[in-house]
């Protein structure tokens, strides 16, 4: 039997869950450069289900009543005062300060290493929204048959660093990938999402593969003129490395490839223990890529499905 109270506790439960999801998706448009209107929110969060709906606008009424967020007759966005703007502000400060900290590990680790094509940051350190328990998520492309050579250096110069100084935030290569794979990708994944990760993403090394890319792959700016402009004329690097072959170590891919594996599951085990479900991720591990995708990441891919 299901009581009264019981219901409007499973209620509030809701409007509290779709609340913290209508500030996550407007501070994920905000960094996107995308104009939020309340009928997008919903149909974004909620689908064709009415009940979600109406606690989407719950949810938004409750936050405009808050001031957590304005309204100026066409669109939402994040107010300027409030403790959602100050977490923002934290959130913020950490980021550069990660930022600072991961290039200058990737500008010292791939100084003598060639068969890098591009290396960046991204996640939530490229977003401005870094929390205290993310890690820094860092992008690799590499020449093909490359990719396992770079990782094993990348990796055994991580776990120095973290061993030298164990309070820096911990350093994930989520994103790692040889150049034809990756070309596959940019070419066939257009969603939102990955439009936004790479216009977002902050390059430290291979700006003129970056710039490469852009060329490429326009379809980004139906989503993000702007953004795409803008990135393309920031891109001001030159003629972009060659891209020939290398050959593969296949002892370094068995041995790397199997430890990453482990070690996902591990994690994963740990975080599911700590009830941390917004951090659980699946590991896509090949010859020629290393690519961790979060559950929050799948959910913002399945949200993007909605529009």
């Amino acid at each position: 039997m299901i009581h009264g109270d019981d219901i409007l506790i499973c209620g509030q439960g809701q409007l509290n869950y779709m609340r913290s999801q209508v500030i996550s998706e407007l501070r994920y448009s905000s960094f996107c450069g995308y104009s939020a209107s309340i009928d997008d929110i919903q149909n974004r969060l909620c689908g064709a289900d009415r009940e979600l709906i109406q606690h989407c606008s719950n949810a938004i009424t409750s936050l405009l009543n808050e001031g957590a967020i304005k309204f100026d007759g066409k669109a939402l966005s994040l107010s300027a005062d409030g403790s959602t703007a100050r977490n923002y502000l934290d959130d913020r400060r950490r980021a550069e300060e990660r930022y600072r900290f991961a290039s200058q590990f990737l500008n010292d680790a791939l100084a003598d290493i060639p068969d890098v094509l591009l290396a960046g940051i991204g996640g939530s350190v490229s977003y401005g929204t870094a929390r205290e328990d993310d890690d820094v998520d860092i992008v690799i492309v590499s020449r093909d048959g490359a990719l396992w050579n770079v990782l094993w250096r990348l990796l055994l110069d991580a776990r120095k660093t973290r061993k030298g100084s164990p309070d820096k935030p911990l350093l994930c290569f989520s994103y790692c990938i040889e150049d034809s794979a990756f070309r596959v990708e940019t070419a066939t994944h257009r969603s939102r999402l990955f439009a936004s990760d790479f216009l977002n993403m902050k390059v430290v090394k291979g700006e003129g593969y970056y710039a490469e890319i852009l060329r490429e792959n326009e379809w980004m700016a139906s989503y993000y003129p702007g953004y795409y402009r803008r990135a393309r004329t920031g891109s001001k690097g030159g003629p972009a490395p060659s891209a020939m072959k290398t050959r593969p170590d296949v002892t370094k891919y068995a041995v790397a490839g199997t430890y990453l594996k482990l070690s996902a599951t591990v994690r994963n085990i740990l975080f599911r223990l700590r009830g941390m479900n917004d951090s659980d991720f699946s590991a896509i591990i090949r010859h020629d890529r290393c690519i961790y995708q979060s559950s929050k990441w799948k959910r913002l891919e399945m949200l993007d499905s909605h529009k």
